[in-house]
């Protein structure tokens, strides 16, 4: 039985016993004696995940409970009765804790935590400019990052969000410290093998050190569209559109408008492994042209659960950014080739104030046919999450 986090509802729908007697009808369809729908799931995964769900419901962790059974919504399309049952839960999981709360702390340690050239010299038409900078190239980081979530299930498969984040980070040299905060308003529908998610968004980045006549600190505002497709050949389609103003306090001329187009294709290639494809499109329009660009960009990722509890994350990319204008004292405009290499590990076992730690690093190079942005650095982040 689901039972919410501290008490049980009297709504909460009884998952397993109705799960079980469809269990039938699936034995009937591994016999052949019925059609199979296109994406019903196997029936073990079926009842592993509503007995986690249930397992983590009466742990006092509704997040993970709320995540398992949002997958099973989405990836069962098997029995409308189970899919009326997912959704019944979901929604009563939100009405038992309309208002949730998450935080995240992360070290990050960089082998060129300011994004220090790698040339000595910057060769320009009006002269050579010295390049040498005196601040350390590695060094580490502290990021803080807090959210609360209100959230109203007004019906199965239909909810209204309302999200407050607020972060930081610091670091040894006061120019890098930043304070983070954003707010999204959303709509989401959870239907069977799809989900939608439209949000208006306001976010602010503002860099306390700086000059306040200097200071790169910026607000955005805009609105986002988000969907995902569950597939009939185990595999999961998801896209997004965003478009937002960005406005800068003193550095008016990349003030403009933004927009992003990011597709992912997931698939899984056994039971424990899935590989993901994934592409995007980025726009900028600034006031200067010469910071305008447009960019393209490809990914490939490669996620693996071991048997005994260890997952690892491998992943590359590379993107194309190129602008509009010739770049200030040059004769040609900026383009840079940027490629990443990245590997993550977490263990289900390894638990850190009852947070389970991950490790992620991340092999950056930079390439730009202007010197001030061409560099090299190795980032990671050894990071806690804990939802409330």
């Amino acid at each position: 039985m689901i039972r919410a986090a501290h008490r049980r509802s009297p709504d909460m729908p009884r998952l397993l016993p109705l799960l079980r007697v469809t269990l039938l009808r699936a034995a009937l369809l591994g016999l052949g004696l019925l059609a199979a729908p296109a994406a019903a799931l196997d029936p073990r995964a079926i009842l592993f995940h509503a007995a986690r769900a249930d397992a983590e419901l009466a742990a006092g962790r509704p997040e993970s409970a709320y995540r398992r059974l949002r997958w099973l919504a989405l990836n069962d399309a098997g029995d409308t009765r189970r899919t009326d049952a997912y959704l019944t839960a979901l929604q009563q999981i939100r009405r038992d804790r309309p208002l949730g709360f998450a935080a995240g702390l992360a070290v990050l340690p960089s082998t060129n935590i300011a994004r220090t050239s790698s040339h000595d010299r910057f060769e320009t038409g009006v002269g050579t400019f010295d390049l040498a900078d005196e601040r350390e190239k590695s060094g580490l980081g502290l990021r803080l990052d807090t959210a609360a979530n209100a959230t109203s299930a007004y019906a199965p498969g239909r909810e209204l969000g309302l999200r407050i984040s607020l972060g930081g980070a610091w670091y040894d040299d006061p120019a890098l410290r930043l304070v983070t905060g954003a707010l999204a308003l959303s709509h989401t529908w959870i239907l069977p093998r799809r989900t939608w998610t439209v949000a208006a968004l306001a976010s602010a980045t503002a860099y306390p050190a700086h000059d306040a006549d200097s200071a790169p600190d910026w607000q955005g505002a805009g609105a986002a569209l988000s969907a995902t497709r569950a597939l009939s050949d185990a595999g999961t389609l998801r896209g997004s559109v965003l478009v937002q103003y960005r406005d800068f306090e003193t550095r008016d001329y990349m003030d403009g408008p933004f927009a992003a187009l990011d597709l992912s294709y997931s698939r899984l290639v056994s039971p424990r492994a899935r590989v993901t494809l994934s592409a995007g499109l980025d726009r900028a329009r600034t006031r200067a042209d010469h910071y305008a660009y447009g960019a393209a960009s490809l990914g490939l990722g490669y996620r693996r659960a071991t048997r005994s509890g260890l997952t690892w994350e491998a992943g590359a990319g590379a993107e194309l950014r190129g602008f509009d204008a010739d770049f200030t004292a040059l004769t040609h405009p900026r383009e840079d080739r940027i490629y990443d290499l990245s590997l993550a590990l977490s263990h289900e076992k390894l638990r850190v104030l009852d947070t389970q730690p991950r490790l992620e690093c991340t092999a950056r190079f930079h390439e730009s046919n202007v010197a001030l942005y061409d560099y090299d650095s190795l980032d990671c982040a050894l990071s806690l999450r804990q939802d409330f």
